[in-house]
């Protein structure tokens, strides 16, 4: 070998600048990866929470859809269903508990009932809403089936519950409103339900001894966007409930125009005492808002926008949080048949 050709091998190597372009190179594949795992992550973040976010919209509303298709069950027309509209907030809805009469199955209890089991007395003329009231019933126990239990004793003695609902209705005049309230105490021996009314008549006080029935309901309300259902959380991050009531009220058998209350249209807001005969409402419908535990990481400023649905207005404003909107419209099956 020639000594100039040995030495040549031996000398040579990569220079400053062709290191400098490797590690350039090098440090662009690295970026390059490192952001795609990024946004990858971030995709399956948003995936995954607005998924999340579906099933729970799609959970509740079945939940809610089947409450609202038993309520009326063996009871007045007019206590099938209440609510309590909000325009600046979630709506609250009561609706009669199917599950407290579910097991009713023999014909022959529809006589008890027009016997007057549903009949309360209120221990004082009721007053305005979120007052605590005492309604003296025949029997806490209204088809002779104890459902849930509201003392210390072993097994059910009520088809009341505390932090249930109860549905208020002048048995002699219907066509007076339905009052919707929350159950504070049940004295099952002393057939005594305590409730808290939550939607009444300002300045119009109940008459004690006039005729008045109070039916077991399910309440569904959303707090600090946490829905509960009897007091009982169902699902967080649920941003809005809101009801439109459609009633018959040339009762020629549809739901025509201007026959809708409490959806922003021609009809007013819901105002339960205000309305036409409950026995006259024919189907409600469900819209709910629910939105993604976790922000979007993709758009910090706008991945989201409050809805309006219904009558709400000054929804919440834009921030990082996804939202899925279902809507459902159920028709009161047990009501005027």
């Amino acid at each position: 070998m020639h000594p100039s050709t040995r030495t040549r091998r031996l000398t040579a190597g990569f220079t400053l600048v062709e290191v400098f372009i490797a590690a350039a190179a090098m440090l662009l594949v690295l970026v390059y990866t490192l952001n795609t795992f990024t946004v990858n992550r971030n995709t399956y973040v948003v995936i995954e929470s607005v998924s999340e976010a579906h099933q729970n919209s799609i959970a509740i509303s079945s939940l809610i859809e089947r409450d609202l298709r038993n309520a009326g069950y063996m009871v007045p027309n007019g206590a099938a269903a209440c609510g309590v509209d909000a325009t600046n907030g979630p709506d609250a809805l009561f609706v009669s508990d199917g599950d407290a009469i579910l097991d009713a199955d023999d014909p022959a209890l529809t006589a008890s009932f027009a016997a007057g089991n549903l009949a309360a007395t209120p221990s004082t003329a009721l007053v305005d809403a979120g007052v605590d009231e005492v309604l003296t019933v025949d029997n806490v126990t209204i088809d002779g089936v104890d459902t849930y239990d509201t003392d210390a004793t072993p097994g059910p003695d009520s088809d009341f519950r505390v932090g249930g609902g109860a549905i208020l209705i002048n048995l002699q005049d219907p066509t007076d409103g339905v009052y919707c309230g929350r159950v504070i105490d049940v004295a099952a021996v002393a057939n005594q339900v305590t409730i808290n009314l939550i939607s009444s008549t300002a300045g119009v006080p109940l008459a004690v001894n006039n005729g008045w029935g109070l039916v077991p309901a399910h309440i569904y309300e959303i707090t600090a966007d946490t829905l509960t259902r009897d007091g009982s959380v169902l699902a967080r991050n649920v941003e809005d409930l809101q009801l439109a009531w459609f009633y018959d009220l040339n009762e020629n058998g549809q739901v025509d125009a201007n026959e809708d209350f409490g959806s922003g249209g021609a009809e007013p807001d819901l105002t339960p005492h205000s309305l036409p005969d409950p026995a006259l409402l024919r189907e409600v419908r469900l819209n709910l808002v629910v939105r993604t535990a976790a922000g979007d990481p993709n758009d910090l400023q706008n991945a989201g926008i409050g809805q309006a649905r219904e009558n709400r207005v000054n929804p919440p404003p834009a921030d990082d949080r996804r939202r899925r909107v279902h809507t459902a419209t159920i028709r009161l099956r047990n009501v005027n048949v």
